[in-house]
């Protein structure tokens, strides 16, 4: 019940702080839309999805880096981007997004092949260090008016972990239960 609690305060609306106007009203705006953004864009769920798939792929505590390392990745795009250093135009980025998708269903399904021929880690960190650049610098250029940068970068970084975790979580676990159904 403390969960549900502590995730509704964060969600509400910015109209429950007694005073509009102050940082806290700007800065919750920015943590919702931040927060949902990930979760209402399709392109940036499908993306974080297989994010957690492919952390699924490699062994011990290395399967953990890569989804912090996109995340990272992402949040240095998201301040360049916002900051108006991204070197690329705006359709670039959106190209590179789409391509995300692309790249991400194929290392989703050639996972284990590209796993086992040694090609995985060389390929997989290169596209996903291009590709979070190119989602952050998406989430830093699509900040809606009214929202504090911080707060949509802190609810967006949460949104795409508890994906990416939650979706860890569950590809193990279904991995889990078909080596055990193959014994």
């Amino acid at each position: 019940m403390k969960y549900i609690i502590t995730l509704l305060s964060i969600l509400l609306p910015s109209v429950a702080f007694a005073h509009v106007g102050h940082e806290q009203a700007v800065m919750s705006v920015g943590l919702t839309q931040g927060f949902l953004h990930p979760l209402l864009g399709l392109d940036h769920l499908l993306v974080l999805i297989a994010v957690g798939v492919l952390s699924t792929r490699i062994e011990g505590k290395q399967a953990f880096m890569v989804p912090l390392a996109f995340i990272g990745l992402m949040l240095a795009g998201f301040f360049a981007a916002h900051a108006g250093m991204h070197l690329v135009s705006v359709g670039t980025i959106e190209m590179l997004i789409s391509l995300s998708l692309v790249a991400a269903a194929g290392f989703v399904v050639l996972g284990q092949w590209l796993l086992k021929s040694g090609v995985f880690h060389a390929i997989a960190a290169w596209t996903v260090t291009v590709f979070a650049v190119a989602h952050g610098m998406a989430h830093g250029l699509e900040i809606p008016a009214g929202a504090d940068a911080q707060g949509f970068s802190v609810g967006f970084a949460v949104a795409c972990v508890s994906i990416m975790c939650a979706t860890h979580i569950v590809a193990n676990r279904l991995k889990r239960r078909t080596l055990n159904q193959a014994v």
